[in-house]
């Protein structure tokens, strides 16, 4: 399988590391969530690389990108803006997880891309005790946080509600969410996307599973994911 690696420059000045696994057919770009970076969607490309080009890039702040620059939702839609432009032929799917779930589906309503996947997306701020017991446990992993601070410090709650881009969504998005605490989504938030997402909406619970769904249950995402793309292929 063909795999490539090149330096994105971005806007402000900012780089990141943009990775490819694939040679052909259509792309697939994918956005991690915090405390991640590029190679978290390693096990994606490698099911998915021999039928369409998989590429994944470092979020600002993480992996091998700058830390420079805001840490804003905006800032982070930017950057997803800039990358999307250095893919040859554009993007036909956008998928991310977690921030990066949020990132997608703004991009997905704002940007050209055919469709969007979001795993258990961060669709509002997180507060202060779910933030803190985050930072915790990068503590102890030994995992720089300074990144994942000012993502807190710099998109306050009413900056960071992603319901309203939800409704009635302009194109096809599949939500696989976690069930239970570990989920981004709360259950007022799960009916708010059945009841005002619209037709192009699917929304799928993986029963059992938490926030890393796609990693705790890789083969029963890629077969929702390969419904999904054969279902909007057709469409």
């Amino acid at each position: 399988m063909v795999h490539t690696e090149e330096q994105i420059s971005l806007d402000d000045g900012a780089h990141t590391i943009l990775e490819r696994w694939g040679e052909r057919g259509p792309a697939i770009l994918a956005i991690h969530g915090m405390s991640g970076s590029r190679k978290a969607w390693e096990q994606l490309a490698l099911h998915y690389g021999d039928r369409a080009r998989v590429y994944a890039y470092d979020q600002r702040g993480h992996g091998n990108s700058d830390v420079s620059g805001p840490m804003t939702l905006h800032r982070s839609l930017l950057d997803l803006y800039n990358v999307m432009t250095a893919i040859p032929g554009g993007v036909d799917t956008l998928i991310g997880h977690s921030w990066g779930g949020a990132v997608a589906i703004l991009g997905g309503r704002r940007f050209d891309s055919r469709r969007v996947i979001a795993i258990d997306p961060m669709i509002r701020q997180s507060d202060g005790a779910w933030y803190d017991k985050f930072l915790r446990e990068l503590k102890k992993q030994k995992i720089p946080n300074k990144a994942i601070k000012r993502l807190r410090d710099e998109n306050p709650p009413a900056s960071w509600d992603l319901r309203g881009d939800l409704e009635r969504y302009p194109k096809p998005l599949l939500l696989a969410v976690g069930e239970g605490p570990e989920s981004m989504m709360p259950l007022e938030d799960l009916k708010y996307v059945r009841e005002r997402g619209g037709p192009n909406v699917a929304l799928r619970v993986f029963e059992g599973h938490g926030h890393n769904l796609h990693r705790s249950d890789f083969d029963r995402f890629a077969h929702e994911f390969d419904t999904f793309l054969a279902r909007t292929d057709s469409a």
